[in-house]
């Protein structure tokens, strides 16, 4: 598991939501990057039933892109020679590659939609 450092998190107004387990982070205004994350562009829950579904989306990013939404629930994912449908399986596939191949599943049908890390803060590189 990957842990936001004081140094990350000084360019936000921290907000933690308990009752529903969240923490949002609002960007302060002149407050740049040094650094840069490679992400997908997604969060995801396991829900109370064991399912993994979609809670958020990063503007902009490759997983809005490739038209993934909130709410979508993901049956498998695969990357390599990889493949697993459980949480842990999950977060060990998207961690360890920058390619992916997600199998959600919206409206009773499965569908497909491969995702590629890209960089979470594209303002970082411009200045560099």
């Amino acid at each position: 598991m990957d842990l936001i450092g004081n140094g990350f998190l000084s360019r936000f107004n921290v907000i933690i939501n308990y009752p529903k387990n969240e923490m949002l982070l609002l960007p302060l205004k002149g407050k740049t990057f040094q650094t840069n994350i490679m992400n997908f562009g997604f969060h995801a829950k396991r829900d109370e039933t064991g399912q993994i579904k979609i809670t958020g989306l990063y503007e902009g990013s490759t997983a809005e892109q490739a038209g993934l939404r909130v709410g979508d629930t993901i049956l498998r994912v695969a990357a390599g020679d990889e493949a697993g449908n459980t949480y842990e399986e999950f977060t060990k596939i998207i961690a360890k590659y920058n390619t992916i191949q997600l199998y959600i599943q919206r409206d009773g049908k499965e569908e497909e939609i491969t995702l590629t890390k890209s960089r979470l803060f594209p303002e970082v590189d411009r200045k560099n």
